[in-house]
């Protein structure tokens, strides 16, 4: 991804969706070139997917009645997000989205890494679960992240307070 690109019609609900039906001999990566790439306006949404990458991007204005910045859903697993920025998005509807609904969150999938992010007044940065009450299989990892005015403290944090 070259420069700020803004929201585009022909988006799923509004969002980039990155699928490769967890076929294990398919790796994808989405790369921010420049100091200027960054999604204004959408996110990015990786589901059913392996070996997946996504590095060196910013993401802004995210619709919150749309989704997150970006976000692991149904059956993720080998995944690596770091070195992405991630502001603000747009109001959503419930009292806790004032500053948008959700930058990262990690919901059904595994083996996943989060490292050198940088999150500029969040107000929810990260959530994170499998199932209701589950823990079983849940390697996740967070790794020197900043949570720069952010309201809400990364879900990692509040289960166990010395990971991060």
């Amino acid at each position: 991804m070259v420069g700020q690109i803004s929201d585009l019609d022909y988006l799923i609900t509004g969002d980039l969706v990155i699928e490769n039906n967890n076929s294990a001999s398919s790796y994808i990566t989405l790369e921010g070139i420049g100091e200027d790439a960054t999604a204004d306006g959408w996110g990015i949404r990786v589901k059913n997917a392996v070996n997946v990458e996504i590095r060196n991007l910013g993401t802004m204005n995210c619709n919150s009645s749309e989704g997150d910045n970006i976000g692991l859903q149904q059956n993720t697993q080998y995944v690596w997000v770091h070195n992405c920025d991630f502001f603000y998005g747009d109001a959503g509807t419930d009292a806790d989205q004032a500053k948008g609904d959700g930058a990262l969150d990690c919901k059904k999938s595994t083996y996943v890494t989060f490292s050198y992010n940088h999150f500029w007044d969040s107000g929810k940065s990260n959530l994170l679960g499998l199932s209701e009450g589950t823990t079983v299989g849940w390697f996740i990892t967070y790794h020197h992240n900043w949570y720069d005015h952010s309201d809400s403290p990364p879900a990692c944090q509040r289960l166990f307070r010395s990971c991060l």
